[in-house]
């Protein structure tokens, strides 16, 4: 953006400085409203796989029936963790698409 606003400063003629203005406006809101929404991205992310991660390794050491039941609540709190990963995926997705 601080290139942008150098740039915009050289033009000459008013008013392709003022439209190009207005789009640098655009675009900063557009930037601080996707990153605002993209905020919460790295702790669903982080969380999930830290949770994952945990539940293989427990499962490594103890891949029974009795081991697998007893991490069905760390299960199923994983599967609680993959649909807001997967939202703020596709917000990612749509955002650039835009």
């Amino acid at each position: 953006m601080q290139t942008w606003n150098e740039q915009l400063a050289q033009v000459q003629d008013d008013s392709i400085r003022k439209q190009s203005g207005k789009r640098l406006d655009a675009v900063q809101k557009y930037f601080a409203s996707a990153q605002a929404d993209l905020a919460p991205a790295p702790a669903a992310v982080d969380k999930l796989a830290r949770t994952l991660k945990d539940v293989g390794s427990a499962l490594n050491v103890d891949l029974t029936p009795y081991g697998i039941k007893a991490l069905s609540s760390q299960l199923s709190s994983a599967k609680s963790h993959i649909s807001p990963a997967k939202n703020l995926t596709a917000q990612v997705s749509a955002a650039l698409k835009e």
